[in-house]
């Protein structure tokens, strides 16, 4: 804490090509920005992707059409293969491995972990790959961040706080948003050493709580240059998440 915040382009940026792209992610590499973000997910034939949804819309599904001669709902990745995916999204999604690869050397890598029980294998992979102090892992999962402390005691983690519906069923939300308000406790036992929060609850205390013992902030997803500014000129964020990472870096730039 106490310099300029470091910048996450969140699934790459979306400022030039589409987010969560090989293009996205090359340029966010290119053009200088210090993390890159990407969502992990496993698929069905075993597959390691890049992809923030837990399912998928074909595009003839998308505009009213069919698929396989019948409409089609949302598709579990879970039970697609890397090429099904790659049809029924409609552009190549780009592979864990091979996005590592494309990262290495340029910028650093931002592992946002969807899922559990193979978060072994990812920082396994990202440690050969980036090397162990060129990445971070995020998860909203304390069991996971939990198992990569256990393995890996050196990794860079950050517990993301923030959960809503579709995180956690309905009826615990009180207690789910009463416990990412004070989160210490959680992070302590999972052996996380961050956090990663969304922009409002570091509005309401928890930025001042966690930095105040020492944790490394990470806030999102801030896109509007108010808002950009102000996190920017708070010197306990050490990370800023946003979908415009080459406006923040202009910003960052302009503040010297």
């Amino acid at each position: 804490m106490g310099v300029v915040a470091l910048i996450s382009a969140h699934r790459g940026g979306g400022e030039r090509f589409r987010p969560e792209t090989y293009e996205a992610y090359d340029h966010a590499a290119r053009s200088g920005v210090d993390y890159v973000e990407f969502d992990v997910r496993r698929l069905g034939d075993g597959t390691i992707v890049c992809f923030h949804d837990a399912s998928v819309r074909s595009r003839a599904h998308r505009a009213g059409g069919a698929v396989g001669g019948r409409r089609e709902g949302a598709l579990p990745l879970s039970l697609l293969s890397y090429d099904e995916l790659r049809v029924l999204a409609g552009y190549e999604v780009p592979l864990v491995s091979r996005l590592l690869s494309l990262l290495a050397g340029r910028a650093m890598g931002h592992v946002d972990l969807k899922e559990s029980g193979y978060e072994r294998d990812v920082v396994a992979l990202a440690t050969d790959v980036l090397g162990a102090a060129n990445f971070v892992v995020t998860s909203l999962d304390e069991t996971s961040l939990h198992a990569i402390h256990r393995a890996f005691p050196k990794a860079a983690t950050a517990l993301s706080l923030g959960r809503g519906v579709g995180d956690v069923p309905l009826r615990e939300l009180p207690s789910a948003f009463l416990a990412d308000l004070y989160p210490s406790r959680r992070v302590r036992a999972c052996g996380a050493t961050g956090v990663a929060m969304d922009k409002r609850l570091a509005r309401w205390g928890v930025l001042r709580r966690c930095a105040g013992v020492g944790l490394t902030t990470m806030v999102w997803t801030v896109d509007r240059a108010d808002q950009i500014d102000r996190f920017l000129a708070d010197l306990r964020v050490d990370v800023l998440v946003t979908n415009r990472p080459l406006w923040a870096m202009g910003r960052r730039a302009a503040r010297g």
